[in-house]
């Protein structure tokens, strides 16, 4: 079907589909497909096909735990296209989410976006991450959240997880859920709760499988936490 006489909408529909199966089932040798046509297209200069193949597989990347490659690919994105900036740099800030080790990068990212981009649309996906546009310094992000008692268990999840978090004395509470976009998935509490461990559970069987952020915001302050639903 990509090697065929077909239109570039109608290829990267085919790419879309080959991200979607993947996303789903997580079997590695769809990477190496997506990899190979974007060989093809390079070869070939399809340029509108290889960015294309290369923004799906920069999530891919990240996905399957090759941060090092998704760095690298959203890297080379922001070089060859102007218009792909915001886009790596969504992906870079992100990674953090993954992988601790990732943190210098997305650091770096989310600084520069909340330099560059404030849109409705930008804010959102910045809160997300549990970062305020405004804000001189970012609020916590992921890789603390353990560490301010949110956690969410089972995680990978199919398809509830249950939430829970500490509060050291009683507080007006927001408990949300965002996609890897930014856009808000869930509210799962918004309501004063007591001192003490609470926990509520999140069904989450008409959402599609992907990477989900928890975002947890007491008292001005918001703690992130990474949630993987594999269906």
């Amino acid at each position: 079907m990509l090697d065929g006489n077909y239109t570039s909408d109608f290829k990267e529909k085919a790419l879309a589909s080959i991200f979607d199966v993947y996303r789903d089932s997580k079997d590695a040798s769809l990477i190496s497909l997506m990899e190979s046509r974007l060989t093809a297209f390079q070869a070939k200069n399809f340029e509108d096909l290889e960015k294309t193949a290369s923004r799906l597989l920069t999530m891919m990347y990240a996905a399957s735990g090759r941060y090092a490659e998704a760095r690298d690919m959203a890297q080379n994105l922001r070089m060859k296209d102007a218009d792909d900036e915001k886009f790596a740099l969504m992906q870079l800030a992100m990674l953090e989410g993954f992988s601790e080790s990732e943190r210098a990068a997305s650091q770096s990212a989310i600084a520069e976006m909340r330099q560059k981009y404030t849109s409705s649309e930008d804010e959102a996906f910045l809160a997300a991450l549990g970062v305020s546009s405004n804000d001189s310094k970012a609020d916590l992000v992921a890789g603390e959240a353990e560490d301010q008692g949110l956690i969410g268990y089972p995680n990978p999840f199919n398809p509830s997880t249950r939430i829970e978090f500490t509060l050291k004395k009683a507080d007006f509470v927001t408990l949300k859920v965002y996609d890897v976009l930014g856009r808000e998935v869930a509210t799962l509490l918004n309501e004063m709760r007591q001192p003490g461990v609470h926990s509520i559970t999140w069904n989450a069987g008409n959402a599609a499988s992907g990477v989900y952020f928890i975002r947890l915001s007491v008292a001005g302050k918001n703690v992130v936490k990474k949630m993987l639903m594999l269906k």
